[in-house]
């Protein structure tokens, strides 16, 4: 069984030679030992051992703790602290590194060895658990490309009219400063947003005009069965949702509930504006439509009453200042 790996980073010589005496004694593998911050940093990067013991207290001008954050970031490594140091504000500072253990000297044996046992479980664990959420998000990306490439076979308009509402989607969420796990969010939901339309007869979408009676109702369905579609997935954002509420509008006016206001989440918000811009543009079957200068005061004449406010000024922005275009 190969033994573990451990970085012993100590200024007081005697100290570390003690502990790589006892640390080999007990079974583990001391792959080097280090006296300052900057030589604790370069020692994991080359060495990439399994756990650091970490004294707080070093030569030079990085301390422990910001070795441990620097080796934490780069590398992932678990650190558990050796330390004399337990008071509160030494303790808030080394919290934040997120360590495994923190050991306050002096120690026993026991308390050190089942100190790093415990570490190396859960450093062990949480990458398992890192690993599991990886192929997780792989299988979900597999997913969403196996319904795009559908889309794209059933309907090549309908698949360049979801990849221009992807595009614009993540222009605006990314110009309104959402944080990552929305924005990944606002992505996956608009590249599926119009799912439920490969229900929907192609006689009902085909003729130019308004919709009206049956085939009104019946393409109203259109959100509802994209959600009915992906409810069951267990995605990490709320992409049935966004597909379900994506043709809302704020006053009430929208389909297929006509839900109004902060009813409506954010991301479906943000995709139902971008769907509207996109549609304003291509016409209705993809003919010509309005100009960008046409749609851009249009939505701006609906801002606040059937389009979020947040999201038309992001979106104004990106084609006013920014030069955004949608492409082919």
């Amino acid at each position: 069984m190969t033994r573990s790996a451990i970085l012993v980073v100590e200024d007081e010589a005697i100290t570390a030679k003690d502990l790589q005496a006892t640390l080999e004694d007990l079974g583990y593998e001391v792959c080097g030992t280090a006296s300052s911050g900057a030589e604790a940093v370069q020692k994991a990067g080359t060495g990439r051992p399994d756990l650091v013991l970490m004294d707080i207290v070093l030569q030079g001008e990085m301390d422990g703790i910001e070795a441990a954050q620097q080796i934490r970031a780069n590398w992932d490594i678990p650190v558990v602290y050796l330390t004399a140091h337990s008071d509160m504000e030494t303790i808030r500072r080394a919290s934040i590194t997120e360590p495994y253990g923190y050991i306050v000297k002096p120690f026993t044996e026991r308390e050190l060895h089942s100190n790093i046992e415990i570490s190396l479980y859960k450093s062990r664990m949480d990458r398992m658990y890192r690993d599991s959420c990886e192929r997780i998000e792989k299988n979900l990306q597999g997913t969403i490309d196996c319904i795009s490439e559908l889309i794209r076979t059933r309907d090549p308009f309908l698949n360049r009219h979801q990849k221009k509402v992807t595009s614009l989607s993540c222009a605006i969420a990314e110009e309104m400063g959402l944080p990552a796990d929305k924005l990944e969010g606002v992505r996956v939901g608009s590249l599926v947003h119009a799912l439920g339309l490969m229900i929907v007869p192609a006689e009902m979408l085909a003729p130019a005009g308004t919709l009206s009676g049956d085939r009104l109702r019946m393409y109203q369905e259109y959100p509802k069965i994209g959600f009915d579609l992906l409810k069951g997935i267990d995605f990490p954002w709320p992409v049935a949702q966004i597909v379900l509420q994506h043709r809302e509008l704020r006053d009430g006016s929208g389909f297929p509930f006509g839900l109004k206001g902060e009813a409506i989440i954010q991301e479906a918000r943000i995709v139902g504006l971008a769907h509207a811009v996109v549609s304003m543009l291509a016409g209705p079957n993809g003919r010509p439509g309005v100009t960008s200068n046409e749609m851009l005061a249009q939505i701006l004449r609906d801002k606040g009453v059937l389009y979020d406010s947040l999201a038309v000024d992001a979106c104004i922005r990106l084609f006013r200042e920014k030069g955004f275009a949608l492409g082919d």
